[in-house]
């Protein structure tokens, strides 16, 4: 056996046995697809029942392991074994999925709360529009009509604080409205992101549901 080829051996032999440890010390596992699992006290089928785990809980693997057992920490914190097969090191498509799903749901919810809010800031500022020409037109009467020196100009600046109080009060509601715009077309913007992700997770969801399908039907 020459050099290079022992060299390329021993490179992947250290990389096999670097990935077997990372996969088997502090690492995260998910329960696959529709079963429920047993967390026992030892790895043994006769052992005392710790726990039980659905689909798609999540389990820290500690990094012990005897023959088809690997000891996990639970949430909660119990420690125990369960059988490696019914671990995967990610999340099932069918548990992401419920999960963007209810994320979509979430946003749909706050997009629907701010047009409700958006609607609502139009509609004010429509009223305070009508209110600001009314006061704009009662001023112009006010500079036209004659009589007493003092009251007109009582009542002009009355106007003048009034017109000023519509200005400022239209120039909010304006940017609020501009506000809740720009608010509202991002949370449709990852509306469309999550409707496109879940279609991603369900097209590999999908393949995967049917190949684990026929290796169980040749079981």
């Amino acid at each position: 056996m020459d050099a290079k080829t022992t060299l390329v051996l021993l490179v992947l032999a250290a990389t096999t046995a670097v990935s077997v440890l990372a996969d088997n010390h502090d690492a995260d596992r998910y329960v696959i697809d529709t079963v429920v699992i047993t967390v026992r006290a030892a790895p043994d089928d006769n052992s005392e029942i710790l726990s039980r785990l659905s689909t798609g809980d999540k389990v820290l693997v500690t990094g012990a392991s005897s023959e088809n057992y690997q000891q996990v920490s639970l949430s909660d914190g119990v420690i125990g074994w369960v059988e490696g097969q019914y671990l995967t090191r990610t999340p099932m498509a069918r548990t992401e999925l419920r999960a963007l799903q209810a994320e979509y749901l979430e946003l749909e919810r706050r997009f629907e709360e701010a047009r409700i809010a958006q609607t609502e800031t139009e509609q004010s500022l429509i009223r305070l529009t009508d209110d600001y020409r009314l006061a704009n037109e009662e001023l112009e009467q006010l500079r036209g009509s004659a009589g007493d020196p003092s009251a007109t100009e009582e009542e002009l600046q009355h106007s003048k604080e009034r017109l000023a109080l519509y200005e400022a009060e239209t120039e909010q509601l304006l940017r609020l409205n501009k506000e809740i715009k720009e608010s509202a077309d991002t949370r449709w913007f990852l509306i469309g992101a999550g409707v496109l992700l879940a279609g991603i997770v369900l097209g590999f969801a999908i393949p995967r549901g049917r190949r684990r399908s026929s290796s169980w039907d040749r079981l």
